[in-house]
């Protein structure tokens, strides 16, 4: 009997000092479930640092790197084309992760290599000629992509589609039992260029009785030695590029990160989390989640100087009930239905091949 081939798949996204590494975290998170439905799934992007290229590696994807981004979104595009004429690789699926790709680069990808487009995004302000659209995060407004994809696009979107490690989607029975020794957990994500971490670390530091703290930071994460010194000072614990977030999670009575993807993964945790805006565009998601009761929301942390940073931490931590109450809220947003997060995404891209001609 004729079996069809197994489709493949090319996932464009960066990740760097100025971005973070939020895109390629989440892109890894899909691949890892879209493995029993693509023979061959590779990634290319910009990710200067090594330590990013090496996971990619590590988990057992194909990589690429650009050496810099590229000049426009057609030269990108083309960069794409060129990059799987030169390996004899011809995608079925083209999945994007990345804000400054635009429905121009997708027409130009359908055009030289016949893929079907799944979009990753978060932000809603431009146009996208995809298939399918994922936004995993929580919004008021449930027609923010209209007129931004065609009509007969596939949209995936709110935390059910939260596209989360196996660690934290589906927690190891080994966590179950251990100490909540940890006050609160600190991350800013993988690069955090305005060193809010370090503006943190102070803050709990100033609180009587100071709090069992954990700061997490990423590879790219400036300052470094400074974070170090800070947190031997005060007794903090301290993880650097870290494997081990689910169980720092699983220690934690509560958390304060910027308005990312680590919100997600501490809402499946059951983490009671506090969370800030550390860019302007995380805004409309942070007021959203504060509207309906999901998340304690402190300002801005730009607009606190760090006097009022530590007064505000210090009272938003007190609100034990509130926080546990979110919690429980945001958990169940996650997990209300038989298939969710990753997996759920996962099978909804695999059909686009159903679609395309694969069986």
């Amino acid at each position: 009997m004729d079996t069809k081939p197994i489709p493949s798949l090319l996932i464009r996204t960066d990740a760097s000092e100025e971005i973070g590494a939020g895109h390629l975290s989440r892109c890894l998170a899909l691949a890892t479930e879209l493995r029993t439905h693509f023979a061959d799934i590779r990634f290319l992007g910009h990710i200067p640092a090594m330590k990013l290229a090496d996971l990619v590696k590590k988990s057992g994807f194909g990589l690429r790197t650009l050496t810099s981004p590229l000049a426009s979104v057609i030269d990108d595009a083309d960069a794409v084309i060129a990059y799987c004429a030169e390996s004899d690789f011809q995608p079925d699926v083209v999945l994007t992760d990345h804000y400054d790709i635009t429905a121009e680069w997708h027409d130009a990808i359908v055009e030289g290599l016949g893929a079907k487009i799944a979009v990753i995004d978060d932000l809603a302000d431009r146009q996208q000629r995809c298939d399918l659209l994922i936004d995993q995060n929580f919004y008021l407004e449930q027609d923010r992509y209209a007129g931004l994809v065609p009509p007969e696009a596939v949209l995936l979107l709110g935390p059910r589609y939260a596209m989360l490690r196996p660690e934290f989607s589906q927690p190891s029975a080994a966590y179950e039992g251990l100490t909540k020794d940890i006050d609160v957990l600190v991350s800013f994500g993988g690069a955090d260029q305005k060193q809010h971490t370090i503006r943190t670390i102070k803050a709990l530091s100033q609180l009587v009785p100071s709090p069992a703290a954990c700061i997490v930071v990423g590879a790219m994460t400036p300052g470094q030695d400074r974070i170090m010194e800070l947190c031997n000072s005060a007794g903090f614990e301290l993880h650097i590029q870290t494997s081990e977030m689910a169980r720092l999670m699983h220690r934690s009575r509560a958390a304060f990160v910027a308005c990312s993807s680590t919100v997600w993964e501490l809402a499946m945790m059951g983490v009671p989390t506090i969370i800030t805006e550390s860019e302007p565009f995380q805004a409309t998601l942070a007021n959203d989640l504060e509207q309906a009761k999901l998340i304690l929301r402190l300002s801005p942390i730009d607009d606190l100087n760090d006097s009022q940073l530590s007064e505000v931490l210090g009272e938003a931590l007190a609100q034990t009930s509130t926080l546990e109450e979110n919690a429980s809220r945001i958990r169940q947003l996650m997990t209300g239905s038989d298939v969710y997060g990753a997996r759920a995404v996962a099978t909804q891209i695999a059909g686009l091949c159903a679609r395309h001609g694969h069986a």
